[in-house]
């Protein structure tokens, strides 16, 4: 390990100093620049010749020790403030950061229900009155079709075909797109429907007391039902992202999946896939005799 540059042990007082930063703080300030210097060193260079070409190589670098997302660009951001220092100090002419954007975060997997889970929400839903059967409709559909809560609510009976069973929904920018849905949720519908009067094609199908279902309402009849079945952190939004993961871990092609989504791009529905192989390996984790059993 190379001697610490003059250069950052001036930026470093500076922090504790003049800023008045934490020991800790400094310390992983000094850390992060103690990566580029070493990086420079091992490439034959000094820090007050790093080049924005020699910064993004330290991504790079960084990137391929498997670190997180939110780790490259804390150490990018701490370079990058280094250089503004040296800058204002007259000790370089440029910061190499200037035109390096920061990594994106990575984004958060979406929560997941187990089957189990989801045939548990569906039955705590009370079915022996006029808004239980309503409730119990309305989550059957979610789950059989992966409709988002506003496509959920805004729906006509004019845009349920029972032969063949398919949804017309209205998703993002007024796309309109059609959605299978199964002979089960169709059947709840139904039921449901037999239960209300002076319906029209024209008619929404889920209602509250004559007025259409707000999205309000129907996030707090999913919690609710939730809450009855021992769940949490259930959202109209879990049913899709539920939805969407079980028809990959059953066989379900990405693309298949993406149009039933109503997704523009294909990377939006891709994070499913990672949702499905870490189901698929706490399945096996949990239920195969040998999964974590030691070689013998």
């Amino acid at each position: 390990m190379p001697r610490q540059s003059p250069l950052i042990k001036l930026f470093l007082d500076y922090l504790t100093i003049e800023r008045g930063l934490s020991a800790n703080t400094v310390q992983s300030y000094g850390r992060d620049l103690a990566q580029l210097q070493k990086w420079s060193s091992a490439n034959n260079n000094t820090i007050r010749g790093v080049s924005s070409r020699d910064i993004d190589r330290h991504m790079g670098a960084l990137s391929r020790k498997c670190l997180n997302a939110s780790s490259i660009a804390r150490a990018l951001s701490t370079i990058r403030t280094f250089y503004e220092f040296l800058v204002t100090e007259g000790e370089v002419t440029s910061n190499p950061t200037d035109h390096i954007p920061s990594p994106k975060k990575a984004q958060p997997l979406p929560r997941v229900l187990t089957p189990t889970q989801v045939s548990d929400l569906l039955h705590a839903a009370k079915e022996s009155n006029h808004e239980g059967l309503r409730d119990r409709a309305l989550l059957e559909l979610l789950y059989a079709t992966g409709l988002r809560i506003t496509e959920a609510i805004t729906l006509r009976y004019r845009d349920i075909s029972t032969s063949p069973r398919v949804v017309t929904c209205y998703g993002k920018g007024n796309r309109e797109r059609r959605v299978p849905i199964s002979a089960q949720a169709l059947s709840w519908i139904e039921r449901y429907s037999a239960t209300r009067r002076g319906k029209s094609p024209d008619s929404p199908i889920f209602l509250n007391q004559q007025r259409p279902l707000t999205r309000q309402l129907a996030w707090s009849i999913i919690s609710s039902t939730a809450a009855k079945a021992g769940l949490s952190d259930v959202t109209p939004h879990t049913l899709r992202h539920s939805f969407a993961t079980h028809l990959l871990e059953n066989g379900a092609k990405v693309q298949f999946v993406q149009l039933l989504l109503g997704h523009q791009r294909l990377s939006t529905t891709q994070i499913y896939t990672s949702v499905s192989n870490l189901h698929l390996r706490r399945s096996y984790d949990a239920h195969h005799p040998r999964a974590r059993a030691s070689a013998q």
